[in-house]
């Protein structure tokens, strides 16, 4: 889902760069877009807190063949 925002952000910033609108035009236009956006936050908050805790368990993992090694070779 990651690439699917960063694909709608690249979308946005070609479509400003391509197809200049008023000012009031832009901000009612991107207003629009981050809403859209805004129903993906939570799935990548879970994502965030996954990524999260998969760190910390290859952290304590790491930690723990550490301390195993350091056992064996004393």
């Amino acid at each position: 889902m990651n690439s699917f925002v960063k694909g709608i952000l690249v979308g946005v910033g070609i479509g400003l760069v391509v197809a200049p609108m008023r000012g009031d035009e832009m901000r009612r236009l991107l207003s629009e877009r981050f809403e859209e956006m805004r129903g993906y936050l939570p799935e990548n908050e879970q994502m965030n807190q996954y990524v999260q805790q998969v760190t910390d368990r290859v952290s304590q993992t790491s930690s723990d063949l550490k301390d195993y090694a350091q056992q064996a070779v004393s």
